[in-house]
């Protein structure tokens, strides 16, 4: 399967290069990502729509198998990347506590295809995840 992603990153483009351009943030951001469970980037490498249509009674047509996986997946990163930016706004010793709430809450505006956890397994797993990620670096 192939495929294009597009999506509106509603954030000022400076503010989306100085934290992309490179990959020095990039683990911040992926795992955000509840099935990313470490991450490890090199310097050497270079909205959503989760439903197709509506049923015959007007009820959502969800997306299923592999492309819906995709689909998730694709959704899920999406948000990483929005929360991420998003907690640029508060001060640094902040961010990684509002770029979690940020991603679990944008998560389960779509419930029925994205809910897993709930907020306190999903905090107390990525808290860990991250303390861990900062020791191995």
């Amino acid at each position: 399967m192939t495929g294009d992603i597009y999506a509106l990153v509603d954030h000022p483009f400076g503010d989306v290069d100085a934290a992309f351009n490179g990959t020095a943030h990039w683990c911040d951001v992926l795992i955000l990502h509840i099935n990313t469970k470490y991450c490890r980037a090199s310097t050497d490498k270079a909205g959503a729509v989760l439903t197709v249509g509506r049923q015959p009674d007007g009820l959502p047509d969800y997306i299923r198998g592999v492309r819906g996986v995709i689909e998730r997946n694709a959704m899920r990163y999406y948000l990483a990347i929005d929360a991420y930016l998003a907690a640029l706004a508060v001060p640094p010793p902040e961010q990684l506590e509002e770029r979690l709430q940020g991603w679990f809450a944008s998560a389960e505006r779509y419930p029925r295809q994205l809910h897993e956890v709930d907020r306190t397994a999903y905090l107390d797993m990525k808290r860990r995840e991250y303390l861990r990620q900062q020791t191995a670096r």
